[in-house]
């Protein structure tokens, strides 16, 4: 497996955009679309919360409607369109409708996202408004790609993305992934999205095996504040652009394709906990060091070591015995 030094996620055969379409103030990007060129293969792992996003259960949706069959992935920041009663799944059916329109695809294949604000309406007037401009504007370049990596974002200090490849019997896979996440990260996944795609053919069953597993060794392993989230959503499209053979659970090269997807994960998990995740939390350094070493100690499992943790720790002027205090 090579490990891409461009974090850059753009993989063959998709495009992406992103944009301000005024849900936030300032015009600052909060619109994002990412398509595949062909119908790809779909699986999402979602939020175990008890109260869910309407853009939760319509993805859900459309992946059954669709039997994992899907070509794009539209995601607002800004605002979560949750708790706001019936207008919410109206507001994911315009919204995926227009989209579908501006693309000339059915429209149970296009899956939607939302994160922001909580209990307030979603004003998907101007997502709409948007679209034809939002359509035009896909592209390959990496511009694109980090535009839409910019656009999911809320409170993040700056982007995360991450990408890796691997040979298969002369095809080049390719593994792209973007992610946000914040303040409320907690398992399962916290205020978190996270998007990928990928050019391997992969088939739905094991696609969605390898993802269920990735996402528990990674994404279900991080916390930051104690909070779940309503808008939790992991989706992978998969559209073998890169050819070759299917991977299956039985193929040869299905642990090389299940370590470069968990890679993936497991890098983005990172940069939430590692880079940006407890900067939005704020207070003390003890504050900062229980938090991170509650992360570290709640799971059999690490997300990070104890010894890069406390580098960076020391580096960035904390006093690292307080973690050793933490775990003790």
């Amino acid at each position: 497996m090579k490990i891409l030094k461009n974090r850059n996620p753009a993989v063959p055969g998709f495009k992406a955009v992103g944009l301000s379409c005024g849900i936030k103030a300032g015009n600052v990007k909060d619109l994002t679309l990412i398509v595949s060129d062909v119908p790809a293969i779909a699986v999402g792992v979602f939020s175990k919360n008890r109260i869910v996003s309407p853009t939760v259960i319509w993805s859900r949706g459309a992946l059954a409607k669709s039997k994992s069959c899907c070509r794009a992935i539209v995601v607002n920041s800004g605002n979560a369109n949750s708790v706001v009663g019936p207008k919410g799944f109206k507001d994911c059916d315009l919204i995926t409708k227009k989209v579908a329109e501006e693309l000339s695809i059915p429209q149970n294949e296009v899956l939607i996202a939302a994160t922001g604000v909580i209990g307030v309406p979603l004003p998907s007037e101007k997502i709409i408004s948007a679209t034809p401009q939002l359509v035009a504007k896909l592209g390959r370049t990496q511009k694109n790609w980090a535009d839409a990596s910019e656009a999911i974002m809320t409170t993040d200090l700056v982007s995360k993305s991450d990408k890796t490849s691997f040979n298969l019997k002369g095809h080049t896979i390719t593994i792209g992934g973007m992610c946000k996440g914040s303040g409320m990260i907690h398992p399962n996944m916290a205020t978190m999205l996270c998007f990928i795609a990928t050019d391997a053919p992969v088939e739905q069953g094991f696609l969605q095996k390898a993802l269920t597993e990735a996402v528990d060794a990674s994404l279900n392993m991080i916390d930051v504040d104690g909070d779940q989230s309503t808008n939790d959503t992991v989706l992978v499209l998969a559209n073998g652009a890169a050819g070759g053979e299917t991977i299956e659970a039985d193929s040869a090269s299905a642990g090389a394709f299940q370590e470069a997807l968990r890679y993936i994960c497991t890098a983005l998990a990172k940069e939430l906990v590692e880079r940006y995740g407890f900067h939005s939390v704020g207070g003390s350094d003890s504050h900062y060091v229980s938090t991170i070493g509650r992360c570290i100690t709640r799971f059999d499992r690490r997300i990070t070591c104890l010894e890069e943790l406390v580098e960076e720790l020391s580096l960035g002027g904390f006093d690292a015995a307080l973690l050793e205090d933490t775990l003790a």
